[in-house]
């Protein structure tokens, strides 16, 4: 079936401008083929950018045209993912979570492309540790201190920036780099005791005893709080695991954007994606 080009060319010029949302990308491949969009895209993106231009946030490629393309200039797949995997087809969850960040944020975050594979075990995953979390009666400043005393005693740079960020702006970010570094200057005699349960579990559940349980009640903490807050590192421990073992690279914009002394202490696992 011959289709009008012209439509889709108004689509792809003001996409390719930043002028169109990101999601009607996906809506047009639906109306009028993969093929037909793919070979629009490309006389689109060679005849009106040339090699050298930057693409706008409809398609968040970040770079220049070969980003647009997903291929280098001779052919040669290219993945420009944050990760050693490449990036799936974009269909109805994978459009949802990356829509998500682009209103949060502006830019699809590194970890969200590779979650893309799985996004519904992305959503279930979190609904979990939701879940498990809120048992607790905790603020979420004492989230972030558990999150970030995990992460740090991981290695996991990516959810130690992203965390140290959030815990920075819940308390400052002195307290949240004490944290990352492990001094736990600024905590309450209970916010220790949780960081320091935090490392244990990241580092070796097995090494724990009936005294560090018994020192996490002393500092008024109750068992199913205990419990709660356990369940709730554990998974985040495996979040962090995914992301690590297959090479998550905390965004350049995510470490740009959190505190100086946050950015200092983070001095161990992947290193940021470069601006």
């Amino acid at each position: 079936m011959f289709l009008d080009p012209g439509p889709l060319r108004r689509h792809l010029t003001e996409s390719v401008a930043g002028a169109g949302p990101y999601r009607t990308s996906y809506e047009t491949i639906q109306n009028v083929g993969e093929a037909e969009f793919h070979r629009a895209a490309v006389e689109q993106a060679q005849g009106s950018c040339g090699t050298a231009c930057r693409c706008g946030p409809a398609v968040d490629v970040g770079g220049n045209v070969v980003g647009y393309l997903a291929r280098k200039p001779g052919g040669a797949a290219m993945t420009r993912t944050g990760s050693f995997l490449g990036e799936p087809p974009v269909s109805a969850p994978v459009q949802a979570l990356y829509d998500e960040d682009l209103a949060d944020g502006g830019y699809v975050w590194n970890v969200s492309r590779l979650w893309a594979h799985q996004p519904e075990t992305l959503k279930q995953l979190f609904g979990l540790m939701s879940e498990a979390f809120t048992p607790s009666g905790l603020t979420f400043r004492q989230r972030g201190i558990l999150v970030t005393a995990a992460a740090s005693a991981l290695g996991d740079s990516y959810c130690s920036l992203a965390w140290g960020g959030k815990l920075g702006q819940a308390s400052d970010a002195a307290v949240a780099a004490g944290v990352l570094t492990g001094s736990d200057a600024g905590l309450t005699d209970q916010e220790k005791a949780m960081a320091g349960w935090a490392r244990k579990v990241a580092r070796d559940p097995n090494a724990t005893t009936p005294a560090d349980i018994q020192a996490l009640r002393d500092t008024g903490l109750d068992d199913r709080q205990i419990f709660a807050i356990t369940a709730f590192v554990a998974l985040r421990l495996a979040f962090s695991t995914i992301n690590d073992a297959l090479g998550a690279q905390p965004d350049a914009q995510l470490a740009q954007s959190v505190p100086q002394e946050v950015r200092e202490a983070v001095t161990y696992g992947r290193p940021a994606a470069q601006a």
